[in-house]
C-alpha cells in the first residue's frame, strides 16, 4: 500500500504514544455507575480510518475494555451512546482485543428460562470463543424493579421453579465464564443497594450467595462492595490465593474477617471502608487463642476508610501485626487501640494518613511515637482533622497540627486535608520539615499571593505545591492592577530564589476571571522557577478561560522582557 500522508509512515512506537495520549485527554465527565464504566474512545475514531497499522494499534487501545448489558435498563439507558458495548466488538471482529469487561447484571434475569435462543450473559460470551486477554472483570448487580410489570418476574411464580432456573441459569453463567474467561485475575462485585420489597425475596438472596461462581479459583485480585457472600468463597478459594482484598460494607461480617485470614501469608493490599474499629482489629486476633496477633508477613498497603468508633472491647498488643507495612492510610477513627502499629512500623512505614484527635494525640505522644526522626522511612504524611470530634476546636486543630510536624522531619511530601493552618508561613519557616519538602500541599489553607511566596520560599527544596490562591481579603478591588502594583510586587520579591517547578492551583477564588488571571501569572513571574500550571477548580470562574486570559496579561508591560513565561505551561483541568 502506497504512503499517503507522513503519519502512514510513523514508527509504530511513536504511533502507540499518540494514540495513548489521545485517549487519556477523553476522561469521563462523571461516574456513569458505580464503578468506572468503558467509554466510547470517540476521539480515536477517525485514527482508525488512516491505514490498516494504525488501525491494529488503535483498535488494541479502543476496544481495551467493553461494557456487557443485555436488558438495557433504564438506569443506564440515558448513558447507551457514551458507552462500548461488547456486542460492538465482536460485530466488528475486535473481541481478542479486550482486556477488561464490565457487565451490568439485571438479578431478575436469572429467575426466567434461559433456553437455546436467549440472550444472556452466556450465549453472547460464547459468541466470542475464548479471551484469554481479560484479565479484570467487573461485575455490577442490580435488582431492576421500576416497572409495575417486574413484579411478574418474581411474584407470580411458584419458587420452586424460580430456584430451578436459577440453579441451571448460574451453572451456565459459571461454565461460560471459565471457557471464555479463563484467566480473569481481578474481580470485583458490586451490588446496587436498591430500596425495594425484593431485598428480602428468596430468589434474590439465592441468587447473590450463589454468585460466588463468578470468581476464578485463579483470582489474585478481589473487590466486594456490600456482598455478603464470603462463606462460599472459603470454601471455594484456596487459602493464601488472594493478594488484593477490598471490602466496602457497613458491618465486616465474620465470613469476610475469615477471608482476609485465610489469606493472611499472601496478601500484599487490603482496603476497608465503611466499618468500625472493632471490626478492623478483628483482622488481627487468632480466634483460636484470643490473645495471639495474626501476623500478615506480606501486606505493604492498609487503607481503611470511613472508620467510626464502637463501644466494644478491644483487645491491646504491642506487637507489631505488619512488619512489611510500606502505607498505612487510616481515614476516620484511628482503628488500632493499642499503638503498636505505629510504634512498631516506624521503622518500615514510608507513607501515612492519619486523623488526629486529642485522644490519639495523648497515646501516641505518650509512647514517644512523635519524638523527632522516630519514623526513618516515613516520606510522605497526610495529616487530617477528625471532623467528628467535638474538642478540634481552631486553635486546637493548629496545636495537634505542631506536635505532629514531628512526624515530618524525614517526609518529601506533607499533605493537610481538611486543616486550615492559622499561621502557616511561620509554621512552615520555623520548623525543620522544609530543609526536604519536595511536594507540599496545603489546598485547604486560603492564601494570598504574598503568603504563597513566603510559604514556597521557605521550602529550599520544593518541587511541587497544591495552593488555594485567593484575593486579599481587604482589597475588593474587581478591576485590573495598575503597572505600579505590579512593579511594586516584582521589586519587592526580586531578590528570592525558589526551587518548585509545578504548581498546582486546586483552588482560586476572585471576582473576576481578569483578575485572577493578573494574580496568576504576577505569581508565575515572581516565582521564577514555575514551568507549569495547573488550574483544577475556580469557584464561578471557568479555567479554560482564565488560562485564555492569561495569554492576554503577559503582553502588559510589566511584562516585557521577562523571557521565562514564555516557558511556562498553563493549562486547565476540564
Amino acid at each position: 500500500m502506497p504512503v499517503v500522508s507522513a503519519a502512514q509512515a510513523l514508527p509504530a512506537h511513536i504511533i502507540e504514544e499518540i494514540v495513548s495520549y489521545i485517549y487519556t485527554l477523553q476522561q469521563p465527565s462523571e461516574d456513569i455507575i458505580d464503578f468506572e464504566s468503558p467509554h466510547r474512545p470517540v476521539k480515536l475514531i477517525p485514527l482508525l480510518g488512516i491505514c490498516s497499522r494504525w488501525r491494529y494499534i488503535v483498535c488494541a487501545i479502543f476496544y481495551h475494555s467493553v461494557i456487557l448489558c443485555i436488558d438495557k435498563p433504564n438506569t443506564f439507558e440515558i448513558y447507551k451512546s457514551h458507552l462500548l458495548r461488547m456486542e460492538e466488538a465482536i460485530e466488528n471482529k475486535c473481541e481478542h482485543y479486550i482486556c477488561h469487561i464490565d457487565m451490568v447484571i439485571n438479578i431478575n434475569d436469572f429467575c426466567q428460562h434461559w433456553d437455546i435462543h436467549s440472550s444472556n450473559h452466556a450465549s453472547i460470551l460464547k459468541k466470542c470463543g475464548p479471551l484469554p486477554t481479560v484479565h479484570i472483570m467487573e461485575a455490577y448487580i442490580i435488582q431492576e424493579c421500576q416497572l409495575e410489570d417486574d413484579k411478574s418476574i418474581i411474584t407470580d411464580r411458584p419458587l420452586e421453579d424460580c430456584l430451578k432456573d436459577i440453579d441451571s441459569n448460574i451453572h451456565t453463567f459459571a461454565d461460560a465464564l471459565e471457557e471464555i474467561l479463563p484467566n480473569r485475575a481481578r474481580v470485583e462485585v458490586f451490588r446496587d443497594t436498591i430500596d425495594s420489597y425484593l431485598d428480602t425475596d428468596k430468589p434474590i438472596e439465592e441468587i447473590v450467595t450463589r454468585l460466588n461462581s463468578i470468581i476464578n479459583r485463579h483470582t489474585t485480585q478481589l473487590i466486594l462492595l456490600n456482598m455478603r457472600f464470603t462463606k462460599h468463597l472459603l470454601t471455594d478459594l484456596p487459602n493464601d490465593s488472594l493478594q488484593i482484598i477490598s471490602l466496602v460494607d457497613e458491618v465486616l461480617p465474620k465470613t469476610h474477617v475469615a477471608l482476609i485470614q485465610r489469606n493472611i501469608n499472601s496478601l500484599e493490599q487490603l482496603y476497608i471502608c465503611g466499618t468500625d474499629d472493632y471490626s478492623i482489629n478483628s483482622i488481627i486476633i487468632d480466634d483460636a487463642s484470643k490473645n495471639n496477633i495474626c501476623i500478615y508477613p506480606r501486606l505493604r498497603r492498609l487503607h481503611i476508610s470511613e472508620c467510626v468508633a464502637s463501644n466494644k472491647t478491644i483487645n491491646q498488643s504491642t506487637a507489631d501485626p505488619f512488619p512489611q507495612l510500606e502505607s498505612l492510610e487510616c481515614e476516620g477513627k484511628f482503628p488500632f487501640h493499642s499503638t503498636g502499629v505505629l510504634k512498631q512500623g516506624r521503622s518500615h512505614i514510608c507513607k501515612l494518613v492519619i486523623y488526629l484527635n486529642d485522644e490519639l494525640m495523648e497515646h501516641l505522644t505518650k509512647d514517644g511515637i512523635f519524638t523527632k526522626n522516630a519514623f526513618a522511612q516515613l516520606r510522605s504524611v497526610t495529616l487530617c482533622i477528625d471532623r467528628f470530634d467535638s474538642s478540634n476546636t481552631f486553635n486546637n486543630m493548629n496545636m495537634l497540627v505542631a506536635k505532629a510536624f514531628n512526624l515530618c522531619e524525614s517526609t518529601h511530601k506533607i499533605k493537610f486535608s481538611g486543616i486550615k493552618l492559622k499561621n502557616i508561613v511561620k509554621d512552615i519557616s520555623e520548623l525543620n520539615v522544609s530543609e526536604k519538602l519536595h511536594h507540599l500541599d496545603v489546598r485547604a489553607t486560603p492564601l494570598t499571593i504574598d503568603m504563597v511566596i513566603k510559604v514556597l520560599y521557605a521550602c529550599p527544596r520544593l518541587l511541587v505545591a497544591d495552593i488555594y490562591l485567593q484575593k486579599d481579603p481587604d482589597c475588593w478591588d474587581r478591576g485590573v492592577p495598575a503597572n505600579s502594583l505590579l512593579k511594586c510586587y516584582q521589586n519587592e520579591y526580586s531578590d528570592l530564589n525558589f526551587s518548585v517547578l509545578r504548581l498546582n492551583l486546586k483552588k482560586i477564588k476572585f471576582p473576576t476571571i481578569r483578575r485572577a488571571s493578573e494574580f496568576i501569572l504576577l505569581l508565575v513571574d515572581i516565582v521564577s522557577s514555575i514551568t507549569h500550571v495547573r488550574l483544577s477548580r475556580g469557584y464561578s470562574l471557568d479555567m479554560k478561560r482564565v488560562v485564555k486570559s492569561i495569554r492576554t496579561v503577559r503582553k502588559r508591560p510589566a511584562y516585557v522582557g521577562h523571557t521565562k513565561l514564555d516557558n511556562v505551561k498553563f493549562t486547565a483541568k476540564s
